[in-house]
């Protein structure tokens, strides 16, 4: 999945060029990592990417060997609901396909251990014909993570998911770390077409029958095809489906991951010097502590003077610099910067 915004990373990703078209550090963009983890579970035939129609030109540039027939181009952006039944209603597949959805903009550590929790969860949800989603085991107290309360299962390798837990405050995430039943929800989940299918058509009429009568009329009617796909409300597939799915499967994970959402999380995967800081481009430091400068023009040159807990980061024109304390709220930063009359920073 591959339509998402990432406006918390801004300015690197940004409206025109989102953050799983972006590198941080080492050369390769995050959509081209999640590509190439996928070709190690399954065969390249078998792997689609589903994007809105405003991106479609960056998969080309950025995986200029994926065959046209594996792009599935949603008309506009309507969230996870629309984006995961738009692929799953896609001729491509047929009702006993297992079918499983990762997002393109993840950082996944070991990919050995990752697809060997892809194949016990294959055979699980064949086993159960039921859902299976991958948890995490928190490592910190993320305020920016969904969480999964876990029951209590003696067989660790088939958990069962209790209760989903939306982003927590930082006091509430600082008490589930504590909790051993409580696991970051990954967002990566597979289970059997035919299922998904059928929870849709439960919880979600109108997006199963607009989307189902969008195959069937685009060739015919295009104008009142894309008029029923623009008439979808937005709402996220957790909300929508998940939430309301019992005795749902949850394997737990034994990968580093981190869905690079927040530049707080960027600064957690770098290797830090001596004083907790991480440079990309040419920075000098004096007396500085615990900082994130990402300069994408290599011909600035940066100089810190005993500052700390700073993050500096540079893109084309735009020069965005925040308290790590703040960095939070650079999604809420974005919605309000406007330049000549309204024109959204990108």
């Amino acid at each position: 999945m591959a339509g998402g915004k990432g406006s918390r990373l801004w300015p690197k990703s940004h409206e025109e060029i989102p953050k799983q078209f972006s590198h941080f550090g080492d050369g390769k963009t995050l959509i081209a990592k999640t590509y190439e983890r996928a070709s190690k579970c399954l065969q390249q035939e078998n792997i689609f990417i589903s994007i809105n129609q405003k991106h479609k030109g960056l998969i080309k540039k950025h995986l200029p060997n994926l065959s046209p027939k594996n792009l599935i181009v949603e008309p506009e952006t309507k969230d996870t609901t629309a984006a995961i039944l738009f692929a799953a209603l896609n001729q491509n597949f047929q009702d006993d396909d297992i079918l499983f959805f990762l997002p393109s903009d993840h950082h996944v550590e070991n990919v050995s251990a990752f697809k060997k929790c892809f194949e016990e969860a294959v055979d699980l949800s064949l086993a159960t014909q039921q859902v299976t989603l991958f948890g995490i085991e928190p490592t910190f107290p993320a305020d920016c993570y969904g969480y999964l309360k876990i029951k209590s299962n003696e067989n660790k390798k088939n958990l069962i998911i209790e209760k989903f837990i939306e982003k927590p405050s930082e006091l509430e995430a600082k008490e589930l770390l504590k909790k051993k039943n409580y696991l970051w929800n990954s967002g990566m989940f597979l289970f059997p077409r035919s299922i998904l299918l059928k929870l849709a058509l439960a919880h979600v009429p109108d997006h199963f029958h607009k989307i189902t009568n969008y195959y069937k009329t685009i060739e015919k009617n295009p104008r009142k095809a894309l008029e029923d796909f623009g008439s979808l409300k937005k709402i996220s597939f957790d909300y929508a489906v998940m939430e309301r799915i019992k005795n749902m499967n949850c394997i737990k994970a034994n990968f580093s991951w981190s869905d690079i959402g927040t530049w707080e999380a960027i600064y957690q995967l770098f290797k830090k010097d001596e004083n907790g800081n991480a440079f990309l481009g040419n920075v000098t430091s004096f007396a500085s502590s615990n900082s994130l400068v990402d300069l994408e023009n290599k011909k600035i040159n940066l100089i810190l003077n005993g500052v700390k807990d700073l993050f500096v980061i540079q893109n084309g024109n735009n020069i965005y610099i925040t308290t790590r304390e703040r960095e939070k709220l650079t999604k809420q930063i974005v919605k309000n910067l406007t330049v000549d009359g309204g024109d959204i920073l990108s």
